[in-house]
């Protein structure tokens, strides 16, 4: 029996609602943890910059009984600052964006459609009034939009069910949603990179002065990032617009802050104390990366979330970043879409740049058509919300293994 969709709508949570979606989800995403301790996880990391007046739960619930506890399934928006440089301009624009999270149907209501209904309702919540098609009559009234949200310029979720499902789930029965955006990571084996860099590709070169980064530190310097990738947006015209997630905000420090929630309290070896590190090399412009560490499925992973690197320099950041993976005790190093001008020397290190398979980066543009031409620049780990979740919806038919520190 088919559902009713004139009589289902999507609502903000209420606390109640909240904390039910966030029990629900424990059996499947609290690995390691007991419930306890998962929900001070969450309200813990509720109180900081990237949450904080910016991040909104969803339900899918009856029109008639929506504050009902019974709700059909869930997911999270975070409201976040970003850039666009429409095409043929070399002035970026601040826009608003949306990353979505925690995607989530009981396994009692899947294989029903209502993820797929919800995320098709979430567009018409999230995006901005202008270029909207008319909302289909089959679904009954739209979903009203809190004032806080209705304003997002795109979207963007990291999806592990494959790329066809949020293709699917567009704001009508024939558009689509949201489109997988190169997938690529290059990862490094840590044991062969230290060989390869101690064969003597950087022996005799000069070794630059390099600066571990503290929490606190990294805060100054996603300012000064976010203004670099302005820069970037604004330097040439294109026949594509460009878009970028801004790192301020809390964006970029979320990923390492929700890796000491992982870390076992016995094990001062993996604290995580440093964030990052940068190269001071006269001449040159800002050399740096920031990190955060997956530690539980092994094998553990120093995973690279921004990276900025000129070509000469990136054999310096490599052994940088070498000495960090050694020093947490991590086996592999990732770095998500590597500039290409530096994808050959990565490979010379040993590093293998292949199309992921799962956390697909994937976009919804509401701005005008079309989506094809869109570009998304500096797609990398640092956008992604939230690291530790696995998508779960009803109608993507896979396997889901719970994760502890991926998206």
């Amino acid at each position: 029996m088919g559902i009713d969709l004139a009589s289902l709508s999507l609502f903000p949570a209420t606390p109640e609602q909240v904390l039910e979606s966030r029990k629900r989800t424990f059996p499947q995403w609290g690995r390691g943890l007991t419930l306890d301790q998962y929900l001070r996880r969450d309200a813990a990391m509720d109180v900081h910059e990237h949450a904080k007046g910016k991040l909104t739960t969803w339900v899918l619930a009856d029109r008639a009984d929506h504050t009902s506890l019974d709700f059909f399934c869930s997911c999270e928006s975070f409201k976040r600052q970003a850039l666009q440089a429409p095409k043929r301009s070399t002035t970026a624009q601040w826009c608003v964006a949306y990353g979505i999270a925690s995607v989530y149907t009981p396994p009692r209501n899947r294989g029903r459609g209502y993820a797929r209904h919800m995320m098709r309702l979430l567009h018409w919540v999230l995006a901005h009034g202008k270029n909207l098609p008319e909302f289909p009559v089959e679904w009954g009234m739209p979903p009203t939009r809190p004032e806080e949200v209705g304003d997002g310029l795109f979207s963007a979720l990291w999806s592990d069910v494959g790329s066809k499902f949020y293709l699917s789930c567009g704001m009508t029965l024939e558009s689509q949603g949201w489109e997988v955006r190169s997938p690529q990571g290059t990862i490094f084996i840590v044991e062969d990179l230290q060989r390869r860099l101690s064969s003597g590709s950087v022996l005799g070169r000069k070794v630059p002065e390099m600066t571990l980064l503290s929490p606190e530190e990294t805060s100054f310097l996603w300012i000064n990032d976010t203004i670099f990738i302005e820069e970037e947006l604004s330097k040439h015209s294109s026949d594509v617009t460009r878009v970028s997630f801004a790192p301020i905000g809390g964006v970029g420090a979320y990923t390492s802050r929700r890796t000491s929630f992982f870390i076992p309290e016995s094990d001062e070896e993996q604290t995580l104390k440093h964030w990052g590190v940068k190269l001071d090399i006269e001449g040159e412009s800002p050399t740096y990366v920031t990190w955060c560490i997956e530690v539980d499925p092994p094998p553990t992973k120093l995973l690279i979330t921004r990276l900025r690197s000129e070509p000469r320099v990136f054999l310096e950041l490599m052994h940088a970043v070498l000495i960090a993976a050694q020093e947490l005790n991590m086996e592999k190093i990732e770095i998500w879409n590597l500039p290409s001008q530096l994808v050959a020397i990565a490979g010379e290190l040993g590093g293998v740049t292949a199309f992921r398979e799962d956390h697909l980066p994937s976009l919804a543009w509401y701005g005008p058509p079309p989506s094809s031409g869109v570009e998304w620049m500096f797609n990398e780990k640092y956008a992604v919300f939230p690291l530790g979740y696995k998508t779960v919806d009803s109608d993507a038919r896979v396997s889901q293994v719970p994760m502890v520190l991926r998206d």
